[in-house]
């Protein structure tokens, strides 16, 4: 028998009011210590207000005090399923969860939604379509089919799964943002735009729907599209078939190349291509408000000091290409965005002043690099010759490079969107 906390939270928790339905759920489990049920509403309310270490807490504790629930399964496992380190463990409760009870869409849409995460497509059309068997209008099943067909590159039975759940729930932020992908990988950049647009209305924290308009509205670049294509062939070449070994390969080509060309675009590389791509979006009026205000701080900032490298450098080659201090001025103006980069990128006050402390250090071997550059050289003609300014400034400057270089390896890792 369920206490009025517990219906007055799952009242709450169905209006999406989480915080309120929490507490009500915990007065539950203060009026009945043994409610499992309760626990496994608190850990789902826990994971919508982004705690996930107490979200997982809770769904341990409600699987403590009933292991035979399907229920208390499925939870944990969504819970985990969140985590790509947890996906073994997630795995485990999601099969748990429909084998105990396998009429429930509900625990194969989960299922599903694990074995996509694990990149296992095949198992994961199953799962969805077993879903659909007990419930042809599951949204989530539907969803899930989708990807599934979207990742085996059936487009069509994608967009027809996908449509389907929109039939279903016009507003489902799922579908629209499923559909986004599709229309995205087919190269129809606005009605990707649209679909991430309308999951953006629905739920204006989806990460992905967001990532996807932002990659949707940089696609329209050819030289980013280029390189969206090449991740994209190498994410969906399966390796661990030998057959499809050439296609991997001619992937990891084919990414090569789209990166030099980049790099003739922008004079860049990876770490700051998306800074540069950004800062296309101030031209960009379908872009209006899709950054956050520190990306639209680094992509001025890049943006500003690749148009000052460029017409720099277009005065050198006019008029001191042969010149000593030629190379250390364009190394310096194309290179210096590494470690500039990675401070923007940077969080916290602590790591701030230790990448700023990085950043001046670099700063100070190209500047010192292109001072010492308009001094004599030696020509190094005998070894008995002391070394001369040029000489050093040689040596600053590769100094300098490998620093600038090593910016893309410096913890922590930040995902960027592609």
């Amino acid at each position: 028998m369920t206490s009025d906390a517990f219906e007055r939270g799952f009242v709450l928790y169905e209006a999406k009011q989480y915080s309120e339905a929490l507490k009500q759920f915990g007065q539950s489990v203060v009026d009945d210590p043994h409610n499992d049920s309760a626990f496994a509403h608190m850990a789902l309310c826990q994971f919508q207000l982004g705690n996930l270490t107490q979200a997982e807490k809770e769904a341990r504790q409600a699987l403590n005090v009933q292991a035979d629930s399907p229920f208390n399964h499925y939870v944990l496992s969504y819970v985990l399923s969140h985590d790509k380190k947890r996906m073994t463990e997630a795995l485990k409760h999601a099969e748990t969860a429909v084998s105990l009870n396998p009429y429930n869409p509900d625990y194969f849409s989960n299922l599903s939604f694990v074995h996509l995460q694990l990149c296992d497509w095949k198992a994961a059309l199953k799962d969805a379509q077993d879903g659909l068997g007990l419930n042809p209008e599951h949204d989530l099943c539907l969803v899930n089919q989708g990807w599934a067909f979207m990742e085996m590159a059936q487009y069509a039975q994608a967009e027809e799964s996908l449509l389907h759940a929109l039939r279903v729930d016009p507003n489902a932020v799922g579908a629209h943002g499923a559909l986004g992908w599709l229309y995205f990988r087919k190269n129809n950049f606005n009605q990707a735009m649209r679909h991430f647009k309308t999951a953006l209305r629905a739920d204006p924290t989806s990460d992905w729907a967001r990532e996807g308009l932002v990659a949707a509205l940089r696609a329209r670049n050819p030289w980013y599209a280029a390189l969206a294509e090449a991740y994209y062939m190498m994410g969906t070449a399966d390796t661990r078939n030998p057959l499809n070994y050439t296609l991997f390969f001619q992937a990891m080509v084919a990414n090569w190349l789209a990166q030099m060309l980049l790099l003739t675009a922008t004079k860049t590389i990876e770490p700051i291509v998306p800074h540069i791509l950004n800062f296309y979006f101030r031209f960009d009026p379908y872009a209006d408000g899709i950054l956050f205000p520190e990306e639209r701080k680094a992509a001025e900032i890049m943006g500003a000091w690749y148009i000052a490298a460029y017409l720099i450098t277009l005065v050198l080659f006019i008029f001191a290409k042969m010149s000593s201090f030629f190379a250390p001025v364009f190394f310096f103006l194309y290179f210096m965005p590494f470690s500039a980069a990675r401070w923007l990128e940077s969080t916290g006050e602590t790591e701030k002043k230790l990448i700023l402390i990085y950043c001046s250090v670099v700063f100070a071997l190209g500047i010192g690099a292109i001072a010492l550059s308009f001094g004599g050289s030696s020509g190094l003609a005998s070894t008995t010759k002391a070394f001369a300014p040029q000489e050093y400034s040689w040596i600053l400057m590769m100094a300098f490079l490998a620093l600038s270089l090593l910016a893309r390896f410096l913890p922590p890792k930040r995902r960027k969107v592609w």
